[in-house]
């Protein structure tokens, strides 16, 4: 009993092969690990060759994606506010011209000529403005609030109702809004703001609307040009034709051919002369009937504003500058923060990666030693399995 418990079981040549063979095998798998290691530089090429390596390498690259498209979307948001930077600040570079027009208009030594001209640059300003409304990104109308497909201003006025903010979520739980109010810069459409938005404002809800009155506080009195340059027009006052700049008068009383008219247009009298009752080609443009009268376009009832009516404009126009700047300031607020939301981002998806690495990366230098032991476990394996498998029956029987 003794000797069979010292020997135990009995070991045969096959068994002793076999087990070679196996532990061959074994590091020849180690090796092939090793080996893809070292020229993939991963700990893993599979998920079977270590499943918790591969769960946390799922969820890091779940993070990293979900990072990217957050950096993204500031991106996107970044570019949209710069886009309405830029918008905002044209139009309060056209306000400021406007007020510097409007203070040269409030002087009353200016005469209609340069009154006309500072009238047709409030026109072009007018339209300019209109074009900032209608400012776009990549097809979109900026200052629509969602309606990115229809142009806010259009036949000559700001029309867009629409106030709902357009969000982009730029990081976890946080959705900021990349549009700015149009209706806040340009103007209220009537019956769309409330109280406490007017009273909070206090000038003029519509901007365009203020610039129309400039332009037509500045419309001087309706006239015909003569072919000799002069500008014709009954007054307000029914009198006889006089020069449209009140500086000639046309009507002569001491001539006694020259009558006013009983019975015209709007009850104005006109002047004419009876010896030439036909005698119409003096106008470029002119209404006349088969007797002869001469029809001009009576003055408004109202005169052109004066320099201190145009000045009471003065604080209107400033207010919606700094209704410009204070939206120019708002912006400047929210890129600064979606700039520090991006550093944020670029920091997390640093740390990300970081970990990743940690993860799944092989360290070269310790692979490289532990292929080197592997190959000397191997290459001893196989020298003490070629004496475990030299010797025969044909050996013992020699």
């Amino acid at each position: 009993m003794a000797d069979r418990e010292e020997y135990g079981m009995r070991i045969t040549q096959n068994m002793l092969n076999n087990t070679m063979l196996r532990n061959l095998n074994n590091s020849l798998i180690r090796m092939d690990r090793l080996q893809d290691m070292m020229s993939t530089g991963k700990k893993i090429s599979r998920p079977s060759h270590d499943p918790i390596i591969a769960m946390f390498g799922i969820q890091y690259r779940t993070n990293l994606t979900v990072n990217k498209q957050y950096y993204n979307n500031a991106n996107d948001a970044i570019d949209w506010l710069k886009e309405s930077e830029a918008a905002v600040n044209e139009g309060k570079d056209i306000l400021v011209r406007v007020k510097d027009l409007m203070t040269q208009a409030a002087t009353d030594t200016l005469n209609p000529a340069d009154r006309e001209k500072i009238r047709e640059e409030l026109i072009q300003l007018r339209e300019q403005m209109g074009n900032v409304a209608n400012a776009t990104l990549n097809g979109n109308y900026i200052f629509g609030g969602t309606n990115t497909d229809i142009p806010p201003f259009k036949d000559g006025a700001y029309q867009n109702k629409n106030r709902t903010d357009i969000n982009l979520e730029v990081s976890p739980s946080v959705q900021l809004p990349i549009n700015v109010d149009g209706i806040q810069l340009f103007g209220q459409q009537k019956g769309n703001m409330t109280k406490e938005e007017l009273e909070n404002r206090g000038y003029e809800t519509d901007l365009f609307e203020l610039m129309n009155k400039l332009i037509e506080e500045l419309k001087p009195s309706e006239y015909i040009t003569d072919q000799y340059g002069r500008r014709l027009a009954a007054d307000k006052d029914g009198n006889p034709i006089v020069d449209a700049d009140n500086k000639v008068a046309l009507y002569d009383p001491a001539n006694p051919d020259h009558r006013p008219l009983e019975k015209i247009a709007d009850g104005k009298a006109l002047g004419y002369d009876p010896k030439n009752p036909l005698q119409i080609e003096i106008f470029d443009k002119s209404d006349t009937s088969k007797d002869g009268y001469v029809r001009l376009p009576a003055q408004e009832d109202k005169k052109p504003a004066d320099g201190k009516q145009l000045t009471g404009y003065l604080d209107t126009i400033q207010n919606h500058i700094d209704n410009f700047l204070q939206v120019q300031s708002e912006i400047g607020a929210r890129m600064n923060r979606l700039e520090i939301i991006q550093n944020r981002l670029e920091t997390q998806s640093q740390s990300i990666e970081d970990m990743m690495s940690m993860n799944e990366d092989a360290d070269p230098a310790r692979v490289i030693i532990d292929l080197q032991n592997n190959e000397y476990v191997y290459r001893s394996a196989l020298a003490a399995g070629a004496r475990i498998i030299q010797p025969s029956l044909l050996d013992f029987l020699r």
